[in-house]
């Protein structure tokens, strides 16, 4: 039936629903652009120190992949999604590029203070109500 639909076409579709394809595989060993992990919580963040925490576990996993692929990257990002799926996201960029944890974790602390704001800033009063996920991610490898 899909032949006489979409005729030579159809073959072709045909083939890719069932796994079929002709052209060769090829490895392709492109560079990453960025490196990033996110957690989802099965809790509210309640303050910026169990916040801080979150990040510290993300910075260790991104900071292995970082190195693991023998690269630097010179911006760290950081986004905060709540349960409602409003993003808040900031990111900073470092002085000099870097693999390290440490300072990987120093640019996401203040990613977050800048993502937060002021007690004000609707993101920090959502952090402080119902943030339930962040993310980190750091880009632009050298």
């Amino acid at each position: 039936m899909i032949l006489s639909v979409f005729k030579s076409h159809g073959d072709t579709i045909w083939n890719y629903a069932n796994g079929i394809e002709s052209t060769p595989l090829s490895h392709n060993d492109a560079a990453s652009k960025g490196f990033g992990n996110s957690l989802t919580l099965q809790y509210d963040v309640t303050d910026t120190a169990v916040a801080k925490h979150v990040l510290l576990s993300l910075c260790e996993t991104v900071g292995a992949r970082i190195r693991a692929a023998g690269a630097y990257v010179s911006v760290v990002q950081v986004q905060i999604v709540d349960n409602d799926f409003r993003h808040t996201s900031r990111q900073v960029t470092l002085a000099s590029s870097t693999n390290v944890t440490e300072k990987l974790y120093t640019c996401a602390c203040e990613a977050l203070r800048r993502a937060l704001g002021s007690p004000s800033n609707p993101a920090a009063r959502r952090l402080d109500r119902q943030g339930d996920a962040g993310t980190l991610r750091a880009v632009r490898p050298v």
